[in-house]
């Protein structure tokens, strides 16, 4: 539901209380006989919802994993060729808010920043950064949040996501042929 589709609807909530509350006003109106007046003071008052969500292209969970192979392609989004260095576009997360101040993009990464081996054995890492907005931020941490401002109006603000990653350019051996993974979760909150 659209930030103007949610207005809508409170505005709609707002107007079926003030008809209640003129009707009753009516009825005891017209109950009242004889010259006395009475005086009604009616206070409207609307509440727009707060709104704040992120909608990701690349995954409907929130998480995406990040999938490496020594002369794999890019079949989809998360998946990259780690033959050499290389940008890798996700997607783009839309954020609809309505909010006063800012908000957080935050992102988290299960290896710290690093694609990992699946094989047992296999010690072998990958480095990569995330890019959000055209910013880089280091994952070796754990995390790194990114601040926008929280009124995005009904089209929602544009983030687009991207990893920029290590390959293996410049290492001394060949690594083992394996998958190199890590999960990363996505989630916004009002600052």
């Amino acid at each position: 539901m659209s930030i103007r589709e949610k207005t809508n609807r409170a505005a709609r909530v707002t107007m079926i209380a003030v008809v209640f509350a003129m009707a009753a006003f009516t009825s005891v109106a017209a109950q009242s006989s004889g010259t006395k007046k009475a005086t009604l003071n009616i206070q409207l008052t609307g509440i727009v919802p707060r709104v704040l969500r992120m909608d990701l292209d690349f995954s409907s969970s929130g998480s995406v994993a990040i999938i490496g192979m020594i002369g794999g392609g890019s079949a989809r989004p998360g998946m990259v060729d780690l033959s050499g260095s290389g940008t890798a576009t996700l997607g783009t997360a839309r954020i609809f808010g309505n909010i006063s101040g800012t908000c957080v993009v935050s992102v988290s990464s299960e290896n710290g920043g690093k694609l990992r081996g699946q094989t047992p054995g296999n010690t072998a890492e990958f480095g990569y950064r995330i890019i959000l907005a055209g910013n880089s931020y280091d994952l070796s941490h754990g995390s790194a949040n990114y601040t926008r401002a929280g009124f995005t109006g009904d089209a929602g603000a544009l983030v687009p996501v991207a990893i920029t990653y290590s390959g293996l350019d410049g290492r001394p051996a060949p690594e083992i042929a394996d998958r190199y993974t890590d999960s990363i979760m996505f989630s916004l909150a009002s600052n």
